[in-house]
Parts: C-alpha cells; structure tokens; sequence
C-alpha cells in the first residue's frame, strides 16, 4: 500500500506534468485596425484532439478556454477561425462582422503555435479586403 505521502507526490508530479504542456492564450482582435466586439475566437488543433475558444469581448479582447472550462490550452499548432455579427449584447444577430473567409479554417489563413510553460498572447488582425495568392 502506498503511503499518503507517495500518493501526494505522484498527484504533484501529475499536475506539474499538465501545467508543463499547457499554456493561456490571449489578445485582442481588430478589423482593419479597430477592435471587434462580440463574437469568437477557436482554435482547433492540426494534429487533432480538443481545441479551444474564446468570446470576444468589448476592446477586442479574448481568453481561450477549452470546453472543459480550462484555461491551458494544450502545446501545439492550431488552425484559427474568427467569427462575429453586427449588433450589440441581447440583441439578434445581423451581418457578419468580418469576412466569411475568417470562419473556416480551410480559408481564414489563421496559424498559430501554443508553447507551452509560456503566456501566449495572439493579437489577431483581421482585413476587409480579400488577400492576394
């Protein structure tokens, strides 16, 4: 039988472990320069697994957590969508915000790597004009 003091070493050294492979994630997003308010921010992993997001609140600003409620978000590179509507807190949503392109990972052009034991801070800066090839 394990001694309590074992047990308490072996959940520490489970939780250093966890800590040393996640990381907060954080920044602001803007629309040709001025920040957006409302709306999302994910980030899906491009190896696969859980991804992560954020609601984007006045001043632009967001912080991911995962859909367990965490704030680390795993190490690695992740594939980033951004979604927002026109239309202020309780109201229905209009137009999109931002262009269609930036909801997709397939199209928004949206890359970022999460390094663990580290603040990640990711400000995204989004245009209106479509990107040339």
């Amino acid at each position: 039988m394990l001694s309590p003091v074992v047990l308490l070493a072996v959940s520490v050294a489970g939780c250093n472990f966890e800590s040393a492979n996640t990381a907060p994630v954080s920044g602001t997003v803007t629309m040709d320069g001025q920040p957006i308010s409302g709306g999302w921010v994910r980030f899906l992993p491009q190896q696969g697994g859980r991804g992560a997001a954020g609601q984007i609140q006045s001043g632009g600003s967001y912080q991911l957590q995962t859909s367990a409620g965490e704030t680390g978000v795993p190490r690695g590179t992740y594939s980033v969508t951004v979604v927002a509507y026109q239309g202020g807190e309780g109201e229905p949503a209009g137009q999109s915000a931002v262009p269609q392109r930036y909801g997709s990972t397939a199209t928004s052009g949206l890359s970022y790597e999460v390094v663990a034991g580290q603040v990640n801070t990711f400000d995204i800066r989004l245009t209106s004009q479509a990107t040339q090839p």
